[in-house]
């Protein structure tokens, strides 16, 4: 360091434009290790550069050292393009931040289930702030019927949420017109829906043409008759009556263009009685992996709901939030989350 000093009759500390130059040298001679840092000067009033420096200390034969080099490396025109990624970036969140703020207002206000229910829960937990999974409450006009709905679309993210608005739209137009019909149920209104999904996406089925859709379990509550219909493109329903889990599938087969398009939805009604329990889901909590690489799976699903059947709806949406938290543990959130459950 002498010997740099000597030759060009001034010090790093006279040259360097970095406030923090005094601790960097005394850390390298200390730790007799290379320290790189970024300096960022003030050119002008409009215009900055940035220096990254590696001070290098050099160690004699004895192990003692004698003298630092330092190189410089101008990164300015690196700098000014990771700011400019950062505005753009700011920019893309804003604009999604906005198209939560959308989304938030098209999705079906909870007081329609508490309209109907004194012990339910909503766990809706979106991956990338906005969601491509999407729940949908309808009431019939004389408030003696009510449709709910927990829906995952393809994809996730803005892409998954445009199909959602989709759906949400859909199933808003279907069910007005199924009010004014005398019979209705939950799988008549998946036939329309289905039908809706392949006019508007334009969708014929050809080789190499994007499958999009959705996953969708329905029910209809109709509460003169205390019985509940449910018809399922994917996603099942469970029922915990007794302390016993049943499981209602639903048809392999999703909302959109498939090589069963043609085949009707099945329907499932089921006598009401007190107590009973009922969650429909989206796959995305049972999907979720944890940091051994393995998926929550349905199994675990299945028992953890068992597990928490005698609770309050409210108690058992926090421990399926804790419990999702553990089994991720420092990992991303998978997909996005949706899971409703109703005590009847």
């Amino acid at each position: 360091y002498c010997e740099t000093k000597e030759l060009f009759h001034k010090s790093i500390f006279d040259i360097s434009k970095n406030p923090e130059i005094q601790s960097i040298v005394e850390n390298c001679i200390k730790d007799k290790t290379t320290i790189s840092f970024t300096t960022e000067i003030q050119v002008d009033e409009e215009s900055k550069m940035w220096i990254q420096t590696a001070l290098t200390p050099i160690i004699d034969e004895e192990g003692n050292l004698f003298k630092l080099v330092s190189i410089d490396t101008d990164i300015t025109e690196i700098k000014l393009a990771e700011q400019e990624i950062l505005k753009q970036k700011e920019s893309i969140t804003n604009s999604i931040l906005y198209a939560e703020r959308i989304q938030k207002a098209l999705l079906s206000s909870s007081e329609i289930l508490k309209n109907h229910f004194k012990d339910y829960f909503i766990l809706f937990k979106p991956r990338d702030i906005v969601s491509g999974d999407f729940f949908w409450f309808k009431e019939s006009p004389d408030n003696k019927k009510l449709f709910i709905s927990a829906a995952d679309c393809t994809g996730h993210g803005v892409p998954g949420a445009f199909m959602s608005m989709l759906g949400m739209s859909g199933l808003n137009q279907i069910s007005q017109s199924l009010f004014h019909e005398e019979m209705f149920s939950s799988d008549s209104m998946l036939n329309k829906l289905r039908n809706f999904i392949i006019s508007t996406l334009n969708q014929t089925g050809k080789s190499g043409e994007a499958a999009d859709g959705m996953d969708l379990a329905l029910c209809m509550f109709d509460f003169d008759n205390k019985t509940l219909q449910y018809a399922g493109a994917n996603n099942p329903l469970y029922l915990i009556r007794n302390r016993e889990l049943t499981v209602y599938n639903a048809n392999k087969m999703p909302i959109g263009i498939h090589k069963n398009a043609d085949v009707p939805f099945s329907n499932n009604e089921i006598k009401l009685e007190d107590n009973d329990l009922f969650y429909i889901f989206s796959d995305g909590y049972i999907d979720q992996f944890g940091e051994n690489k393995m998926k929550f799976f349905s199994k675990n699903f299945k028992e953890l709901l068992v597990s928490i059947q005698d609770l309050p709806m409210d108690e058992q949406k926090q421990i399926l939030e804790q419990k999702h938290i553990e089994f991720k543990g420092k990992g991303k959130q998978t997909d996005d989350i949706l899971v409703i459950g109703i005590r009847y």
